[in-house]
């Protein structure tokens, strides 16, 4: 009688500074693995017990992290780098910059790591004037990529400037993954209100995303709601400074915590508008491909996003929105309603480019990194 032959499943492990439930790249990517017969872990932040099925085949190692600056960077790396020590897997995913050393330091040198770098770390935002913590991070990274199998970033504009950075290190494979979302039918019930144009922005709420000229389109006018999704550093500002400015009490404005990405779809598809504003904070900024533009896409719902040339080009190439131009309240005031009147314009075009930005174009691209 022949034996039956089982090839054992290779493990995959994502370890994140951040949430897993609010992670678009992270869900997608996982789901593709599973599907493809891996086994696969996370050990990061989850803010509560996932209870979609989506999750049910992912092993989590949930870390509590109370600090906050430094000691927040300290704690990570050593309550990763204690489970590592006692676990053995196939890939080592990094998510960020923050969760490199903790693998590299854990691990034989034999072992595949693949770093998602997802962010120019050393031009972000943060370190514009600061030019110490934009050497420290260029230095860092430089360093850790010796041990790195395989670098993903998320837009061609990254890959050309990071590959110019890092050229010495020959031996290590590039690839760019868009940030395409994928698409989950979980429904949920309606809670827009339609009486007014519902503008939307969905994402972490920290200075330099958009947030704050969006809050002041609100409070200029009464025929517009913004819906604010997220949370951050920046959201108790925020709220504040609404609250104060509120004059004409027009409670347009609505702030809603963060949601798990397989419910998300369903609060943005029921918006109008999707807000996808950055400031000029940074090259990491102004290369910025961000998911939450490819999500309004894939809710089909039309894009107001910053002038910069990544997002302005798949904005105005495929006619699927507006480019902001002005810093002017009156003049976003005026393009939002522009948007809102010609919606199924863009709607109807949307509908014919939506395949080419979803996941499923990404999903071979990703899957090929795993065979080396």
């Amino acid at each position: 009688m022949l034996k039956k032959s089982f090839h054992k499943k290779k493990e995959v492990v994502f370890i994140y500074l951040g949430d897993l439930l609010f992670d678009a790249r992270i869900t997608n990517m996982a789901q593709s693995l599973i599907k493809n017969n891996y086994k696969v872990s996370f050990i990061g932040i989850c803010s509560k017990p996932p209870s979609f099925s989506l999750y049910q085949n992912i092993k989590i190692y949930n870390l509590s992290i109370n600090h906050r600056g430094v000691l927040k960077y300290v704690s990570f790396f050593w309550k990763v780098k204690k489970i590592l020590r006692k676990l053995n897997f196939d890939y080592y995913v990094s998510s960020d910059l923050y969760s490199l050393a903790p693998i590299i330091f854990s691990i034989s040198k034999t072992k595949k790591i693949i770093y998602d770098c997802r962010e120019i770390y050393f031009e972000l935002a943060a370190h514009k004037k600061k030019p110490i913590n934009r050497w420290f991070n260029f230095q860092y990274e430089n360093f850790l990529l010796r041990y790195v199998n395989t670098i993903m970033v998320t837009a061609n504009s990254d890959y050309v400037f990071l590959k110019k950075y890092y050229r010495q290190h020959k031996k290590l494979n590039w690839s760019t993954i868009y940030n395409y979302p994928g698409r989950f039918n979980k429904k949920s019930q309606t809670i827009i209100k339609k009486n007014k144009i519902n503008i939307i922005y969905q994402g972490v709420i920290q200075k330099g995303r958009g947030v704050k000229p969006l809050i002041d389109v609100a409070i200029n006018s009464k025929i517009i709601n913004v819906i604010i999704v997220g949370n951050g550093e920046h959201k108790a500002w925020l709220q504040n400074y609404y609250k104060k400015n509120n004059t004409f009490n027009n409670e347009n404005v609505f702030f809603i915590n963060s949601i798990p990405y397989v419910e998300l779809f369903n609060i943005t598809k029921q918006c109008d508008v999707g807000w996808c504003a950055i400031s000029n904070m940074g090259l990491s900024n102004e290369y910025a491909l961000p998911n939450k533009l490819f999500e309004y896409l894939a809710c089909n719902i039309p894009v107001i996003c910053s002038n910069f040339k990544n997002m302005k080009n798949i904005v105005k190439k495929h006619n699927i929105g507006e480019v902001i131009k002005s810093s002017s309240v009156e003049e976003n005031i005026k393009l939002i309603k522009k948007v809102f009147k010609n919606k199924h314009i863009y709607k109807e075009n949307m509908k014919k480019v939506h395949h080419k930005f979803s996941w499923h174009s990404q999903e071979k691209i990703f899957l090929d990194i795993f065979n080396f």
